[in-house]
C-alpha cells in the first residue's frame, strides 16, 4: 500500500509539472500544449520507476534514462518546421527534452532536482520571453512591400538602403506591370527594432507611396502600413 502510494504521488507531481509547461505552450498559441507534455512526464517517469521498482542496477538505469533523452530528442525533432524564412518549434523541441528530464528525476525519487527544474523552466518561458520582446532581442524574419511611382530610382534606392544597413537579403521581385511599382523583397533582421527603423527610413525615400510589412511569424504587423 506504502509503495503504491508513493508511486502515486511520483505520477502526480509530473502531472502537474508538465501540466505547467504545456498551459505555457498552448496559452503561447505553441504546438506540444498540455495532453502532449503530461505524456511525455507521465511516460519518463514511468519508465525510470519500472528501473527503480523493479531493482534495476545503476547503470542500468542510466541506460534507461539515456534511452528516453535519445526518443524524446525524435519526438522533439518533429516539433520543428521550417516555415517561410524561420526555424519554428526549437523551444517547444526544449520544452519537451526538458519535461521528460523532470519526469526522469520524479521517477527517481530527486523531487528537488525535479521541482528546481520545474521552477527554472517556467522562469525561462515567462520572464524571458518578456525581456526577449521588450529589448526586441529576437531576429525579425519577413517581406517588406513597397509601392512606388512609376518611372523613378525608388526601388533601386530602397535596396541600397537595405544592402547598407547591413540587413540580409533573400530574395528580390519588382512588379511594374500597373500604374505603381511593387516592390517585393524577403529580408532577414538581426532584431526587430531594425524592422521599425528601415521602415522609418525608407518613408523618407522620394516615390514611396505605401509600405507593408509581413513578418513571417505575426502575418502583417498593424501601424506599418500606410506612408504619412
Amino acid at each position: 500500500m506504502e509503495e503504491w502510494l508513493l508511486i502515486l504521488l511520483k505520477l502526480l507531481i509530473i502531472l502537474g509539472a508538465s501540466g505547467l509547461i504545456g498551459l505555457e505552450r498552448e496559452i503561447t498559441g505553441h504546438k506540444a500544449g498540455i495532453r502532449t507534455q503530461i505524456l511525455v512526464g507521465l511516460g519518463s517517469t514511468t519508465l525510470v520507476m519500472l528501473g527503480v521498482h523493479n531493482d534495476m542496477k545503476l547503470d542500468e538505469t542510466a541506460r534507461m534514462i539515456a534511452g528516453i533523452a535519445t526518443g524524446i530528442g525524435f519526438l522533439g525533432a518533429g516539433a520543428i518546421m521550417k516555415e517561410g524564412l524561420n526555424v519554428k518549434g526549437l523551444t517547444t523541441a526544449a520544452t519537451i527534452w526538458v519535461n521528460a528530464a523532470i519526469g526522469a528525476a520524479i521517477g527517481l525519487g530527486s523531487y528537488m532536482i525535479g521541482i528546481s527544474t520545474l521552477i527554472l523552466t517556467m522562469l525561462v518561458l515567462s520572464v524571458f520571453a518578456l525581456v526577449e520582446r521588450l529589448f526586441h532581442l529576437k531576429p525579425a524574419g519577413g517581406t517588406l512591400m513597397v509601392i512606388l511611382k512609376r518611372g523613378g530610382s525608388g526601388a533601386f534606392k530602397v535596396v541600397r538602403l537595405i544592402e547598407e544597413k547591413g540587413i540580409e537579403i533573400r530574395s528580390i521581385d519588382l512588379d511594374n506591370s500597373r500604374s505603381e511599382e511593387l516592390l517585393r523583397t524577403d529580408i532577414y533582421l538581426k532584431r526587430k527594432r531594425s524592422v521599425i527603423e528601415l521602415i522609418e527610413d525608407i518613408r523618407r525615400i522620394k516615390g514611396v507611396q505605401d509600405i507593408k510589412w509581413e513578418d513571417s511569424e505575426k502575418g502583417i504587423v498593424p501601424g506599418m502600413l500606410k506612408v504619412s
